[in-house]
């Protein structure tokens, strides 16, 4: 995977660097900002598809984890059901 700083990436074309590595990370103060990802013109919206799925399966791991490591992942569906109609009820109530 190469790295390029956002300067670069606006003065020199980078189609020949795609050729080669298929993925380039663009940085702003050295720190990621982006991903640039070749596609071909018929397979964008199936990249587009993998790509937003991808993010929510890293999305709902962070979660579990997340959960995991506050003791949640150990409640009980009427725990959960609990708080779920506590918080409907407030937001009914306007509170």
């Amino acid at each position: 995977m190469k790295f390029m700083s956002i300067r670069d990436f606006r003065s020199r074309p980078i189609r020949n660097d795609l050729a080669s590595d298929p993925e380039i990370v663009l940085t702003a103060n050295g720190q990621p900002v982006a991903v640039v990802s070749a596609v071909e013109p018929d397979t964008v919206e199936d990249e587009l598809v993998a790509l937003r799925r991808a993010r929510a399966r890293v999305a709902i791991d962070r979660m579990r984890a997340q959960a995991k490591a506050c003791g949640l992942d150990k409640m009980t569906m009427d725990e959960i059901d609990a708080i779920i109609t506590d918080v409907r009820r407030k937001r009914r109530a306007g509170k």
